[in-house]
């Protein structure tokens, strides 16, 4: 219960942060900030110090608080609050703080509950014969660029392993294509979500380490986001990369979306990456060498390209205003095209060469596609050498994305994109609000959804 406003002198707080209280210099949220440390002296320099227009109550206690760590930080869930009191650990608390907040003040004793815990996750790890395991809370996933990626191999499934995927298969198509789900109804959401991590765990179940990645390859114990523990396995030093590795890291399905939406985001991404190759004939001339090379010299490689070269006929009308540009410059008819050809510079021709191979681009992501696609795969590589920032090129909104997701999914994207534990606010708000507020505060992080995120990839005999 907040003290009204004729009780604040009975706070005890600082009497120059009451007064501006009562002047309406700050309101009753700033005035709530500022009981978070009971130093009289340090309110009074925060108060004269923080500017009007950026004074708000996580300025005011990331001020006061300074070289603190709240609550809410990923250390402290994976440790535990009560883990973290119990072994002698100090938390300043306010008025306002319930009993799971607060601000932790024995940095060094958090950092040495993180570390014994997760040196029991990574004997674990070790167990499981890797080369090297190496432990670190706050892992620089840039760094991962330094590595190869090895990937499991996979065994066949059981019969009852078959038939309890067909089984879940058959429901999440049922309420896939449902009007509930097409509403954003959240129980058809949550039960989607369900479905889609058992049917992650009977495909994991499938996988296993061979004995000759283990042998060269390590794993990285660290922390995810949301303080539970992370396991980057199967990374090989540039060092150890063996003679050639055939199972390279591929993107993961994402979870808690439907198939549906990622197919929908991974179309917008096929459109990206079509109209930037459309543009660059030097990179359209090396695609379609590099497809058209792979089924005539390499066993069933026609599936590495994204490029799908036989393409389908016109149809009535063209697409976009390339397209008509281009049906403005061609003969009328297709007897006359070749003639055509023959009369043209070599840069007509290359431009012309870079729109049809923008027209073979798929990188749709179906829901058949199995997570270590080649073509997929390929797709971030050819996104990659035409220099797309796909951060850039597609930013999340209401209707592209986060009306089609549940609230919580919501909360996660929002606490990733702005690097902040969730507001208590959020998980009172309706989900139409919600999705308007992530729409807005998403613009300018640079923040994608999973499945739109790049991925590492290694093309054979890449220099």
């Amino acid at each position: 219960m907040l003290p009204a406003r004729s009780d604040w002198l009975t706070w005890g707080g600082c009497p120059v942060v009451l007064g501006a209280y009562r002047n309406g210099d700050i309101d009753l949220e700033d005035a709530q900030a500022f009981a978070i440390s009971d130093d009289h002296a340090a309110q009074e320099r925060v108060l004269a110090e923080v500017n009007e227009w950026h004074r708000n109550p996580s300025s005011i206690r990331r001020a006061l608080t300074e070289g603190e760590i709240p609550a809410t930080d990923k250390r402290v869930r994976f440790v535990g609050l009560e883990a973290y009191e119990a072994a002698g650990g100090a938390v300043r608390r306010d008025l306002f703080d319930d009993d799971d907040s607060g601000m932790i003040v024995d940095q060094s004793l958090l950092n040495q509950l993180v570390a014994e815990k997760l040196s029991s996750v990574a004997d674990e790890v070790r167990a499981e014969g890797w080369a090297w395991v190496e432990v670190a809370a706050d892992f620089d996933r840039s760094v991962l660029s330094d590595f190869l990626r090895a990937q499991p191999v996979r065994r066949e499934l059981t019969d009852d392993q078959q038939a309890r995927s067909a089984i879940l298969a058959a429901e999440y198509d049922a309420l896939a294509d449902s009007s509930e789900a097409d509403d954003g109804d959240e129980a058809v959401l949550a039960r989607l979500g369900e479905i889609e991590d058992a049917l992650a765990a009977i495909e994991e179940a499938q996988l296993s380490w061979p004995p000759e990645t283990l042998a060269v390859a390590g794993a990285v114990v660290t922390l995810a986001y949301d303080g539970s523990p992370d396991v980057l396995a199967g990374l090989v030093r540039r060092d150890d990369e063996p003679e050639r590795t055939n199972n390279v890291e591929t993107p993961h399905k994402p979870a808690g979306i439907s198939a549906a939406l990622v197919e929908s985001l991974t179309a917008e991404k096929s459109f990206i990456v079509s109209r930037a190759l459309a543009g660059n004939p030097a990179v359209a001339l090396a695609a379609i060498v590099h497809a058209l090379a792979l089924p005539v010299f390499y066993r069933f490689g026609r599936a590495q390209s994204c490029l799908q070269i036989a393409l389908r006929d016109a149809g009535p009308g063209y697409g976009d205003d390339a397209d008509r540009v281009w049906a403005e410059r061609l003969p009328e008819v297709p007897e006359s095209l070749w003639a055509w050809c023959l009369a043209q510079s070599q840069d007509t021709l290359l431009a012309l060469l870079a729109h049809v191979a923008a027209e073979s681009v798929d990188a749709v992501r179906r829901k058949a596609d199995p997570v270590n696609s080649a073509r997929l795969g390929h797709a971030d590589a050819l996104a990659c050498a035409l220099g797309i920032d796909m951060a850039k090129a597609f930013t999340p909104g209401v209707e592209n994305y986060f009306s089609r997701i549940s609230s919580a999914h919501i909360v996660t994207a929002l606490c990733e994109a702005k690097g902040v534990p969730a507001a208590p606010a959020w998980s009172r708000m309706k989900k139409a609000e919600l999705a308007a507020l992530a729409a807005r505060e998403i613009v300018g992080t640079r923040w994608l959804p999973e499945v739109l995120r790049p991925h590492a990839a290694v093309l054979d005999e890449a220099a």
